[in-house]
């Protein structure tokens, strides 16, 4: 009986998504397979469908850990998700289910077009332009990237997936698991590469030489045992690199820095816009990823859902707004027991009242695990002005 059920499972499954990109391909092809239209098409098919109607997580997961042949011999390793399965394929598209069991904040465009659909869990969208500014090479752009667009997605929710800049946004993932179903052409060659954006004024590509990479890990291995001759040669390749090798330098030893205020002082003697702009990116990668080591770490889903706010609302009063519309009885009562539970785990946070500092913020304070979060709250309150 267990097995019959498993098959008959597996093609209400089949079935299901076969007949969603049947319809797909039918509508999509009156519009001579242009890939904007695939976006339209998508968003109408899947909001037709109702795919959480019909399927759970469990269904999903169920029929990835024991796949139907056929399919199998078409899956690709996507750059998305924790766990990925094609669940239809065509010559020009194909619908892939994502799992995803943790947040990522890592601001996007896209080299593909189409739509995706929130099967299970919810998720924090936030959707960017981008301005340019400087063409530093291809794949290293310096602008402007805006304030995002903050939207909350349920189950049922739908985005269109515009190729390019049109489309930048971070999706951070609040329920594990989250589902999301996604169509998409396979790439979209005039949208390639894909980029992704740093800080706020950094688009790029993760691109660089061989050599370039190698003389990282001599550096590594120098750091280790002489620290004057790593000073030194760090100071002469950040010298003698183009813009998007110095940010990649920066970023490699960017938590060893404490260590040498020679280099900090070479740093802040060079004091020139692109210096700066880099620094300030790198800082802010610091402590969003010293923080998502922390939550990583924590259970309580209350605090867990606070940290996934402040981590990607732009602004305080933004943090408390997203927090007012899941809690509008409560609001305050979240904020604090977060902060208070933040303090319990020996975690430094700024002193504040009626949502405002007590102190002045100490930018020059070096970033810790320790007081990574004190940081964070600080330039978020900051960023009301």
């Amino acid at each position: 009986m267990a097995v019959s059920y498993k098959m008959s499972e597996h093609r209400d499954i089949i079935s299901l998504f076969t007949d969603l990109g049947e319809k797909i391909r039918i509508q999509w092809a009156k519009h001579n397979y242009n890939e904007d239209a695939l976006v339209e098409t998508a968003i109408d098919k899947l909001d037709e469908a109702r795919l959480h109607q019909s399927l759970s997580a469990d269904n999903l997961i169920h029929y990835a850990l024991n796949p139907d042949p056929l399919q199998s011999a078409h899956q690709i390793d996507p750059p998305f998700g924790d766990l990925q399965q094609i669940m239809y394929r065509h010559a020009r598209f194909y619908i892939e289910a994502l799992y995803w069991c943790d947040g990522t904040t890592a601001v996007h465009d896209h080299g593909f077009s189409g739509a995706f659909y929130v099967m299970t869990g919810s998720s924090i969208n936030l959707e960017y332009q981008f301005q340019d500014a400087e063409r530093i090479n291809h794949h290293f752009w310096l602008g402007k990237l805006s304030k995002p667009l903050v939207s909350k997605l349920q189950v049922g929710s739908i985005k269109p997936i515009y190729s390019g800049k049109r489309f930048i946004h971070s999706v951070f993932h609040l329920d594990n698991p989250t589902v999301s179903i996604v169509v998409r052409t396979y790439q979209d060659d005039d949208a390639m590469p894909q980029f992704e954006y740093r800080g706020k004024n950094i688009r790029l590509v993760e691109e660089f030489s061989p050599e370039f990479a190698k003389k990282i890990k001599g550096l590594r291995f120098l750091l280790s045992l002489n620290q004057e001759k790593f000073s030194y040669h760090f100071k002469h390749m950040y010298l003698e690199s183009p813009l998007d090798e110095r940010y990649w330098l920066l970023r490699a030893f960017y938590a060893n820095f404490k260590q040498f205020p020679s280099i900090q002082q070479f740093l802040k003697e060079m004091d020139d816009v692109q210096t700066n702009i880099l620094m300030k990116s790198i800082t802010q990668e610091a402590i969003i990823h010293k923080t998502m080591q922390f939550r990583n770490n924590i259970e309580d889903v209350e605090l867990r859902y606070f940290l996934a706010v402040l981590l990607n609302l732009p602004s305080w009063s933004d943090v408390v707004q997203f927090i007012q519309n899941d809690y509008p009885n409560e609001t305050n009562t979240v904020i604090e027991r977060a902060l208070s539970n933040i303090k319990s785990h020996g975690l430094k946070i700024p002193e504040m009242t009626n949502h405002t500092l007590i102190h002045d913020y100490n930018n020059e304070e070096p970033i810790t695990s320790n007081n990574v979060l004190y940081h964070l709250i600080c330039r978020k309150v900051l960023a009301n002005t």
